[in-house]
């Protein structure tokens, strides 16, 4: 009897392991949302041991892309990670050793919608979730920030570019997402900037005083990657142009905003126990 409930408290501890969870998205299409977030992950587990999931909660493949996403970060077609949970979650592993990926659409087809079942894969995924150091939740191109993963992380980075129209989407996203959370940190990144640094700080500044005056909220200005040939060029290619080009202005960038999320990483991480709760909501 000892030894099994010793087994139990042993198992509750690492359920409740911190683990880092990072949400991303974009208020719009045509901002490089996909490729850039791609870019960051491969810079990420390249530059540390981290072990990353990535959690795609897109619910479209072709409308928003995830499939370009997957040829970048070289996803297998198949569900082919060998873990606990292989019989009912269905994770797809990469190139990368140390980087994964799940989706929310790769498993609503495969779950029979019954409590037992649904139960089932709360614990399974709890169980393969907390091997990860990091879990990047994957909003994709959205225009509110979900309620049902609100509660998953306290660190949102929202992708914009230097556009009116995309300034006015991020604005309205954020303010989502402060209105969802109550409080959330929130980092704001530009992308496909071009010409000087002058024009991301004009955006980046503005899109901060703007949420300031009306929210009275604080964000963080991740930076700002410049708009480059060489990302449909490594693109064409299928490859993460921070590998194929890594001495181009881009991917310099990227590494210094990877750089800058390496920061206070301790302080960022939370529990996983919410994170299969979310999961059987989603699937239910």
């Amino acid at each position: 009897m000892a030894s099994r409930e010793s087994d139990q408290a042993a198992n509750l501890r690492k359920l409740a392991s911190p683990t880092r969870v990072i949400t991303f998205a974009s208020g719009g299409v045509g901002m490089g949302y996909t490729t850039l977030l791609a870019n960051i992950v491969v810079e990420l587990v390249n530059q540390t041991d981290w072990k990353v999931l990535i959690f795609s909660t897109r619910e479209d493949y072709e409308l928003n892309n995830i499939s370009d996403l997957y040829q970048i970060i070289g996803a297998s077609e198949s569900y082919d990670l060998e873990s606990p949970s292989s019989d009912v979650i269905k994770i797809r592993s990469t190139r990368y050793d140390n980087l994964d990926t799940f989706s929310v659409l790769d498993n609503l087809a495969l779950v029979n919608k019954d409590v037992s079942e649904i139960h089932k894969l709360e614990v399974q995924f709890k169980e393969f979730a907390k091997e990860y150091d990091l879990v990047v939740m994957e909003l994709g191109h959205v225009d509110e920030y979900k309620d049902k993963f609100s509660q998953l992380s306290n660190e949102f980075i929202t992708i914009t570019t230097t556009e009116k129209d995309a300034r006015t989407k991020c604005y309205s996203l954020i303010k989502n997402a402060f209105d969802e959370t109550g409080q959330i940190d929130v980092k704001l990144l530009v992308n496909m900037v071009e010409g000087e640094s002058a024009e991301f700080n004009q955006v980046g500044e503005g899109i901060q005083k703007v949420v300031k005056q009306f929210l009275e909220k604080d964000i963080e200005l991740l930076g700002s990657v410049p708009m480059s040939a060489d990302v449909p060029t490594a693109g064409r290619h299928a490859s993460p142009f921070v590998e194929k080009f890594p001495d181009s202005d881009v991917a310099v960038s990227v590494r210094s905003v990877v750089t800058k999320l390496q920061e206070n990483h301790e302080e960022y991480k939370t529990t996983l126990v919410k994170l299969g709760s979310l999961l059987v909501r989603q699937l239910a």
